[in-house]
């Protein structure tokens, strides 16, 4: 027998329910239009950088705070300098063609100024990255400028205590609180190059998913 003769079963049941719906004075009901799929390449907003932000922004915030007290000499120093005012030492001299005269900040024994200035920049560095990945998370605008600046930030401190620590070995000083400023910068910054990177293409993605669209 020629099967190809005998009508199919889904084009009968097909006809049949059309001469239902004509019968009853009803269109055929129209299909259903489906959303359009999302770009693959769309940026997701909050950014999902895939850790507890609370407390990696608190453990940043609270340790730069502490950092830039360690180091609020050098910050008035700095402000000083900037102001145009004079910055005192209160310590003088006891030997030498500068005897009776007052100890420069940067001559302090100790190598205090390289110490202090080390550690207010990397406190500065921890309380921006704390305010950047707050920022990055929350999608905040501007939030990959301020990553980028926060990067800058990390990578000027640590290569300046790095500076630091050449000065105070070479003065016979070991610089603890200097090596572990280096050390999380260090991991600090690889870090933060991450997620600017991340951005970056995130960035890119979408601008060409709109391009696309």
């Amino acid at each position: 027998m020629d099967m190809s003769k005998l009508p199919r079963l889904s084009d009968t049941r097909r006809q049949e329910e059309e001469a239902a719906a004509a019968a009853a004075g009803t269109p055929n009901p129209a299909p259903l239009a489906t959303p359009p799929p999302q770009h693959p390449y769309a940026e997701r907003e909050p950014l999902d950088v895939g850790y507890s932000v609370g407390a990696e922004v608190w453990i940043s915030l609270i340790l730069g705070v502490v950092f830039m007290f360690m180091g609020a000499t050098f910050a008035r120093f700095a402000a000083a300098k900037l102001t145009g005012k004079e910055f005192h030492t209160n310590v003088n001299w006891t030997a030498g063609e500068k005897q009776g005269q007052e100890v420069a900040y940067f001559d302090l024994q100790g190598g205090t100024a390289y110490t202090e200035s080390g550690m207010f920049l990397f406190g500065l560095a921890l309380v921006l990255e704390g305010i950047s990945l707050l920022a990055a998370h929350m999608g905040a605008p501007g939030k990959r400028a301020l990553v980028g600046f926060a990067l800058f930030v990390t990578l000027s401190a640590t290569v300046y205590n790095l500076f630091c620590m050449m000065k105070l070995f070479s003065a016979g000083v070991t610089p603890l609180m200097t090596v572990l400023a280096i050390a999380i910068g260090g991991y600090m910054a690889s870090y933060q190059w991450r997620l600017f990177k991340v951005m970056s293409m995130q960035q890119q993605r979408s601008a060409a998913g709109a391009t696309s669209a």
